[in-house]
């Protein structure tokens, strides 16, 4: 199993239990990045290790070790509304305003955040894989309580950042902005995109290979993928429940603006007046069949 990223995470998490300097210097950092080089090398990691375990008792015993393992960092810490709102540990900074108090309290706030945001990955992927995240965390003793649990997937919650309670301000944290790839996954994930019929078909290789498709392709490709594999009809039926919100949904989950997702929508209609220059999904309708018929 390859625990590169994992290991990496857990030394910045756990700075503050094993008195290491440099990994507090490290979290600390002003161009830290924590979605770009440390979740998103773990969710690939985590997916890497997920599809070499062939049985649901496998990928089960594999998630506890991932959950045992970040929790372990974190002994340490008794509050468990700490991790759940990303808050500071209550230690007293009011009356030590040292700069050592400052580097210290601005590296936990920043530790709970990355442990959050990888427990995130976690329940994504234990959700794509139908894995009992929930069932597995009970099993657990003193462990379920420290977690927030998510039971939707909007995006305030998903990238929260941390509130400080505390007397004594901290200065602002790093702008934490997620990656193309991690909103992506979370917005099909919201819509249903792997309860597809010709999604489900596929392997799980075959999904990351489609999916993979989909994030590295412009407008245009991806709304005559969706369009190939029924999800924009999905999505009007499920979400939109008029064209202006299906244009609306589909705008979100591609990062992108209402009136490009209804026109590259409209010209995949033959008869559509749209301005066939400006949109050009119909140009796709052959090239992402083909894509399709080679991750199948």
């Amino acid at each position: 199993m390859n625990r590169e990223m994992l290991d990496k995470s857990l030394r910045l998490i756990g700075f503050f239990n094993n008195s290491d300097a440099v990994a507090l210097n490290d979290i600390i950092a002003p161009d830290i990045q924590l979605a770009k080089d440390y979740v998103e090398p773990f969710r690939r990691e985590l997916v890497d290790n997920i599809m070499t375990k062939p049985t649901l008792q496998g990928k089960k015993d594999l998630i506890v070790f991932y959950i045992k393992e970040l929790n372990r960092v974190l002994m340490y810490c008794h509050d468990y509304t700490i991790l759940r709102n990303r808050k500071l540990n209550p230690i007293n900074y009011a009356d030590d305003h040292s700069a050592t108090s400052e580097r210290l309290g601005r590296g936990q706030v920043i530790s709970f955040q990355l442990y959050g945001l990888l427990f995130d990955q976690i329940q994504i992927y234990c959700k794509l894989y139908k894995i009992p995240f929930l069932e597995l965390c009970k099993s657990i003793p003193a462990f379920i309580d420290s977690i927030e649990i998510y039971r939707d997937w909007d995006d305030e919650d998903f990238f929260p950042v941390p509130e400080i309670e505390n007397s004594y301000q901290l200065p602002a944290l790093p702008a934490i902005k997620p990656t193309g790839t991690l909103i992506l996954t979370n917005e099909l994930l919201k819509h249903d995109f792997y309860n597809l019929k010709m999604v489900k078909d596929l392997t799980r290789t075959s999904v990351d290979t489609l999916v993979g498709f989909l994030r590295s392709n412009d407008l245009p490709y991806q709304i005559a993928m969706f369009d190939y594999l029924g999800f924009i009809k999905h999505v009007e039926k499920e979400f939109g429940h008029s064209k202006t919100g299906l244009y609306k949904n589909m705008a979100d989950i591609l990062s992108t603006t209402a009136r490009s997702v209804k026109g590259n929508i409209n010209v995949l209609n033959s008869y559509s007046k749209e301005n066939k220059q400006r949109y050009t999904a119909h140009l796709f309708k052959e090239i992402v069949k083909d894509d399709y018929q080679k991750v199948k």
